[in-house]
């Protein structure tokens, strides 16, 4: 099912809790292990023949492809696991444009029940607020795939739980912007 929560965010369903629960103690172990030599890294690069990779792709694809017109896909990215908790934590605000892509996308393994939310922020030229720009927190939730633009900026924020969060980011390679089928609005 589709939810939009602003014209820029949307959220699908999908069950992934199950498919990726088997990999998440190994992503948390080369991430410490990462850490320790590099304390600012906070993300694990999982590559394409990754078992989250290969089993998630088809399904991130398929939603993309039959919600938004998108052009040709111009290949494949793997994924990148961004982990936190109430210790680790990065707030910067970015966006995906370092890449070819239309799409963003993130799921999450272990929401934080306080804090962790998503936050969403946009500056229209000189604009603000009512008068084109936004800024949206979303409160995450597992099973759910939040897709956005690539341009977007964004970031997690900080959170109350010691337990290691993992964010799992993705990107549809495109080299058009993407049209939502629904609205007819580019992003």
């Amino acid at each position: 099912m589709r939810y939009h929560i602003h014209d820029y965010i949307q959220r699908f369903d999908l069950d992934y809790t199950s498919i990726i629960s088997p990999y998440i103690g190994n992503i948390i172990d080369n991430f410490l292990i990462q850490n320790k030599t590099n304390p600012n890294q906070r993300e694990v690069i999982l590559p394409l023949d990754h078992p989250i990779c290969e089993i998630m792709q088809p399904p991130l694809e398929e939603i993309v492809e039959t919600h938004f017109w998108v052009g040709p896909k111009i290949g494949r990215y793997g994924f990148r696991a961004y982990i936190q908790n109430n210790q680790i934590s990065t707030m910067a605000l970015h966006t995906h444009i370092h890449i070819p892509g239309a799409i963003s996308g993130v799921f999450y393994y272990n929401v934080p029940k306080e804090g962790g939310e998503l936050l969403f922020k946009y500056l229209e030229g000189e604009k603000w607020k009512n008068e084109g720009g936004f800024e949206k927190k979303v409160k995450v939730k597992e099973n759910k795939i939040y897709l956005f633009p690539m341009w977007l900026p964004h970031t997690p924020l900080p959170q109350n739980d010691s337990e290691y969060r993992i964010c799992f980011n993705w990107a549809y390679p495109s080299n058009i912007r993407a049209v939502d089928k629904l609205t007819n609005k580019q992003w």
